[in-house]
């Protein structure tokens, strides 16, 4: 305290505020004459605060949380005293958090989805799905986010806009139409800017038969069977696989078009014309080449041996005279024998009437006796 008066006059007596002994009318002394501590510099207590103390004791005074005023050691005060909202109902600052004032918000790319965060995958990057705002990006969706776990961010499969780690997107999820899962099939080629939709083509000449293809042989080459966009089978020939593999050609054979590998192709498949069934040329016989729009024409080789086709004989020569004509025909007073496709060996008739060869004589029987032996020889 501290009195005042003139002596043999009545004092006049007052608390010290500010000396921390709280007396009388004072609502609170903090030991201190400073505002704004919660206790005035006249010992009222100060809105937003309460003061506690016994008298003649020293006021302790704190703020009132939750009032909307932030005040004294309050980090934050959000005008409740509600925990999980950013300030606690201490008026702390809770993890996650960012406070000014009265307003606290979440912190966004923390790694902790709280509040109003639709998201947050532990950065502020943009276009991985969680925004920079912590706002979920078009043609994403986030899971897994909690106040002590990030969000996982995936893009939409099947809507049309490759995102993230999509190698393609067209727009459905459908197989074998180049785009499976948002990644691209074998066999296919996908392109399309970030963002958008990706079209998808299948690759001709890599040996996969997909999608349109009618066929698809590894290559791009033309005259092989399959047309070089692999749109078509070329004709003359016949192609066979299943889609997914490799398709393999075939000439046809006997249809009058000679193609690679076949040796020729006389329009039919019948043995024993020069040109077997299986399009080769046979032994004895001579193929012209023909050509994809011309049947082959084939012919025996006389004199090489090879009795074939219309050949009577086939002595391995064309001499004359000597059983088997250059035609391969058996010249009179001869006969021929040997196995088609082999060398024929011609003998003399014995007693035709017609001396040739190594006969002797040849009066037309075969009767002893007479002049000429049975074997044309002249009888002694």
């Amino acid at each position: 305290w501290v009195c005042q008066g003139n002596v043999g006059a009545k004092s006049a007596c007052s608390t010290v505020c500010g000396d921390g002994l709280r007396f009388d009318s004072e609502a609170c002394d903090d030991g201190n004459a400073v505002a704004g501590d919660g206790c005035s510099v006249t010992c009222g207590v100060e809105s937003g605060w309460t003061c506690t103390g016994s008298s003649g004791g020293r006021s302790v005074c704190n703020p009132v949380c939750g009032d909307a005023r932030q005040l004294g050691v309050e980090q934050c005060d959000d005008g409740n005293t509600i925990n999980g909202d950013g300030c606690s109902s201490q008026c702390l600052i809770e993890t996650g958090y960012s406070c000014t004032g009265t307003t606290c918000l979440p912190i966004c790319g923390d790694g902790r989805q709280l509040a109003n965060e639709q998201c947050d995958d532990g950065n502020r990057a943009s276009n991985d799905g969680c925004s920079s705002t912590c706002v979920v990006e078009s043609g994403w969706t986030c899971a897994g986010g909690t106040a002590t776990s990030k969000s996982s961010c995936t893009p939409i499969c099947g809507d049309g806009r490759r995102l993230g780690f999509e190698d393609c997107d067209d727009g459905n999820t459908r197989n074998g139409d180049g785009c499976t899962a948002c990644k691209v099939e074998a066999g296919w080629s996908c392109s399309g800017p970030t963002g958008g939709s990706s079209t998808c083509a299948t690759i001709c000449g890599d040996g996969l038969r997909m999608g349109s293809e009618v066929c698809d042989d590894g290559n791009s080459a033309s005259d092989d069977g399959c047309a070089s966009n692999c749109a078509s089978v070329e004709l003359g020939w016949v192609c066979t696989g299943n889609l997914g593999s490799r398709t393999v050609c075939n000439a046809v054979c006997g249809d009058g078009r000679k193609m690679n590998p076949e040796q020729c192709d006389d329009g039919n498949t019948v043995n024993g014309d020069g040109c077997t069934s299986s399009c080769n040329i046979e032994p004895g016989f001579s193929c012209n080449i023909g050509s994809p729009t011309q049947a082959s024409q084939c012919s025996a080789g006389c004199g090489d041996g090879k009795r074939a086709g219309t050949e009577l004989c086939d002595d391995g020569n064309l001499n004359a005279l000597d059983g088997c004509s250059a035609f391969c025909s058996v010249e009179p007073g001869w006969e021929c024998q040997g196995a088609s496709g082999g060398l024929s060996k011609c003998t003399s008739k014995c007693g035709d009437g017609l001396r040739v060869g190594t006969e002797a004589c040849d009066d037309g029987n075969a009767v002893s006796g007479d002049g000429c032996s049975p074997t044309c020889t002249v009888e002694a």
